[in-house]
């Protein structure tokens, strides 16, 4: 298996795992937003693979990908709420299944940021969750 296909069948799992969860509605894009017409929605993003030696001729990679939840409200706390209720569902779903049903060896929430960009029209509340994967190669 070539690194191509293996980075690419780890972001096919995780694309899998996201698109099974009801409060999103299959609205999962891979890197690029598209036209958003409802939300909530997920962008899943490939940022790197981290590299260090093991045993024989096998490899540890450290693949991080980055999970954005995006959700246009008000500015209130129950908008807020919603956001991190979207962001568990998320991590929740993750964390389920380390393994991404035996793709890899280790799956990790490293870190959950939120936030909120203000336009004219509307309020988008956001999360960026990096998820790291690990896998023997």
């Amino acid at each position: 298996m070539g690194w191509y296909s293996y980075v690419k069948a780890i972001q096919d799992a995780l694309k899998e795992k996201l698109t099974d969860l009801s409060s999103f509605g299959g609205r999962v894009y891979l890197d690029y937003w598209t036209s958003i017409k409802e939300f909530p929605a997920l962008r899943l993003i490939f940022q790197r693979d981290d590299t260090s030696p093991s045993t024989g001729s096998l490899d540890v990679h450290y693949l991080t990908f980055q999970v954005e939840v995006l959700y246009r409200g008000r500015a209130t706390e129950e908008d807020k709420n919603k956001l991190m209720e979207y962001t568990g569902e998320v991590v929740d779903a993750l964390l389920s299944d380390r393994e991404l049903a035996c793709a890899c060896e280790n799956l990790e929430v490293t870190r959950v940021d939120l936030g909120h960009r203000v336009s004219e029209s509307m309020i988008l509340h956001y999360a960026l969750i990096t998820i790291v994967v690990r896998k023997l190669w």
